[in-house]
């Protein structure tokens, strides 16, 4: 089997609501993507792939698994209680259910843009003609293969600190981003692209091709191009080289985090769940224990509070105006 995973000290956070009572940091792998497997049986691959991590990793505490998409094979695996998985791992589930959003691939861009909505086919179409149809600039895509990452490293560093994400401190070039493209580019499993106007790259993105699927990872641009949506420009210029070399692949993974971009120009979008997975030792049943106990007491309070809203704030209300508006002695 096939994962992509970080690993950081991390915290787990126990609230109540919004309200954070208790920050504790600890080490801690997270599951972005996978595992896959193109075993027969695909269940028990990816028992065996997370049952692998326990074993591999014994001195990270939590294992946490982000937007597993519900029905899938994991989540079926999580979910069954005789699952290998949880030999190893006190199993959570995290945080409400959210989406996962994919595109399912056939090879064709035309397929792929008569699935999504009308409107963003036309913007999609209206962007690309807007840009490469202006003569008084110059604009290229650039294909980079695996054996060209580091390369794809220098170009791209520079328009990184350029990009609204970083202005934000949502995103950087970190050690832990350049060691997945390395690692990705020796398994021969990397792409990257780069926008370029007038010789300077404006925009970026870059994959990993697991299995039969393109791990789209991070993306970003100029934002002195945003007129002319550079980005998704690019994203389309991708799509099309999917299509001109038939990269085998027939899904495309956004991983989690939903933004309007994802909601509009996916076609394959599930409801998911976040999980924490805990090591069967001392100190992973009592980290699961009291954040476990944390969340009911939060979720009790949350459906108290909705009780409350619904049902007894209205009759308050109306007590109150019966109160100042007595009925009338002669009424009926």
């Amino acid at each position: 089997g096939q994962a992509i995973l970080s690993a950081s000290d991390a915290p787990l956070e126990y609230a109540f609501g919004d309200f954070v009572f208790f920050r504790r940091h600890v080490p801690q792998y997270v599951m972005h993507f996978g595992p896959i497997s193109t075993r027969a049986d695909h269940a028990n691959a990816i028992e065996e792939c997370l049952q692998e991590v326990a074993l591999a990793l014994p001195q990270v505490e939590v294992l946490s698994l982000k937007s597993v998409p519900i029905g899938s094979v994991l989540h079926n695996s999580i979910e069954r209680s005789d699952s290998l998985i949880r030999r190893h791992f006190f199993i959570l589930p995290w945080g409400n259910e959210s989406l996962y959003c994919r595109i399912r691939w056939n090879g064709r861009v035309e397929t792929y843009l008569q699935s999504i909505g009308k409107e963003t086919r036309k913007n999609l179409a209206r962007y690309s003609k807007k840009l490469f149809a202006d003569a008084s600039i110059r604009a290229s895509v650039r294909r980079f293969e695996p054996e060209q990452a580091e390369e794809f490293l220098r170009e791209f560093a520079p328009l990184i600190e350029k990009t609204w994400q970083r202005k934000q401190s949502i995103v950087t070039l970190n050690p832990a981003a350049e060691l997945r493209i390395r690692f990705a580019a020796r398994k021969r499993s990397f792409l990257g692209y780069i926008l370029y106007v007038n010789h300077s790259p404006v925009a970026y993105r870059y994959c990993f091709i697991c299995g039969k699927t393109a791990v789209m990872f991070q993306t970003g641009y100029d934002p002195s191009w945003a007129s002319y949506r550079v980005s998704n420009v690019l994203f389309l210029e991708v799509l099309k080289d999917f299509e001109r070399h038939a990269v085998p692949v027939t899904s495309l993974d956004f991983l989690p985090h939903i933004t309007p971009f994802k909601l509009h120009t996916t076609n394959d979008q599930r409801p998911s769940r976040n999980y924490y997975m805990f090591r069967r030792n001392i100190s992973g049943m009592v980290n699961f224990a009291t954040l476990a106990l944390t969340d009911r007491i939060s979720r009790l309070g949350g459906a108290l509070a909705k009780y409350v809203y619904q049902y007894v704030g209205p009759a308050r209300d109306r007590r109150a105006i019966l109160k100042q508006n007595p009925p009338s002695k002669h009424s009926d």
